[in-house]
């Protein structure tokens, strides 16, 4: 036969575990009703029923954070059997115990629920990032980018100047941070985040790096990536990688019009010929998938 399934709302909660007569219960077994056997078949936890349930366990503990509510309690009744009369007595705190008295037409039966408070967790990562200006590097994005690794970069430009804020998301709402170091352009700045546990004893950090131009990977010095030599330069130049680089390498004046550009595919080094150039400032940009990720200086004499 189908069960009959009555509602009993306690309070409302979204995160817990179930298990049976653990040390903190305030009411225990012998202290339960004698129990027509079959009236109740399940007992759920807001809809999650309680492992092992058996009629003749009337106490059970559950576990719920220590900042819940209580969830919502429901009884699965035994075949057509119906629910005459509940009287429920709710816990006051947690921890706490809740009183169901359920009259049915089989007979009555007395449940008790003792709530106890989840461990503090120890959940420190941080789950997205939002800066109000420039974007992220590794996404592109300009609002916010989800935290994969402890180092993140944040391309501003070259005429950016302010500091940069950022909107933090912990990924457990009870974690807090502390939001250290420079995020100003120029120089390079390093923004830290340090996620510190609900547990108080969990910690994880984390680095945002600001570039004016993004770098070829994330937390990577582009001037640690290319070399240019020699410098001043009269004839030859060249222009060196640390590792294989694609993209389009070009000399530019001081009033940005291109003078010259390669197109590299998987070098280390290129050289350009500046002799037919007049001496003055000039710059060397290197673009990458349609993005200016380098801009340096290059004095001719």
């Amino acid at each position: 036969m189908m069960k009959h399934l009555y509602l009993l709302i306690v309070l409302l909660v979204t995160c817990f575990s179930i298990q049976a007569k653990n040390s903190y219960s305030e009411f225990t077994q012998e202290s339960s009703l004698m129990i027509i056997d079959s009236v109740v078949c399940d007992i759920f936890i807001d809809g999650v029923a309680i492992p092992n349930f058996t009629p003749l366990d009337t106490v059970y503990d559950v576990v719920i954070p220590s900042s819940g509510t209580l969830p919502i309690v429901t009884f699965g009744f035994c075949n057509n059997i119906t629910l005459d009369t509940a009287m429920i007595t709710h816990a006051v705190g947690i921890p706490g115990t809740s009183t169901f008295y359920l009259s049915t037409s089989a007979g009555a039966v007395t449940y008790y629920i003792n709530w106890g408070p989840a461990p503090p967790s120890p959940i420190a990562t941080l789950d997205s990032v939002y800066t109000d200006a420039g974007f992220f590097c590794s996404s592109g994005n300009p609002m916010g980018i989800a935290v994969e690794g402890s180092v993140m970069a944040i391309e501003l430009g070259d005429t950016a100047s302010s500091l940069v804020n950022l909107i933090i998301v912990p990924t457990d709402t009870n974690a807090t941070y502390v939001v250290s170091g420079s995020g100003t352009v120029a120089p390079y700045g390093t923004i830290i985040i340090t996620v510190t546990a609900e547990d108080e004893v969990s910690t994880e950090v984390y680095e945002v790096i600001i570039f004016t131009y993004c770098p070829l990977s994330i937390g990577e010095n582009i001037q640690n990536t290319v070399t240019i030599s020699p410098v001043p330069a009269s004839d030859i130049i060249n222009i060196g990688f640390d590792q294989l680089t694609e993209g389009t390498v070009r000399l530019v004046d001081i009033f940005g019009r291109r003078l010259v550009e390669k197109e590299i595919i998987a070098e280390s080094e290129i050289s350009f010929d500046v002799s037919s150039y007049a001496s003055g400032i000039y710059f060397i940009e290197l673009m990458v998938a349609g993005r200016k990720v380098m801009s340096e200086k290059l004095v001719i004499e």
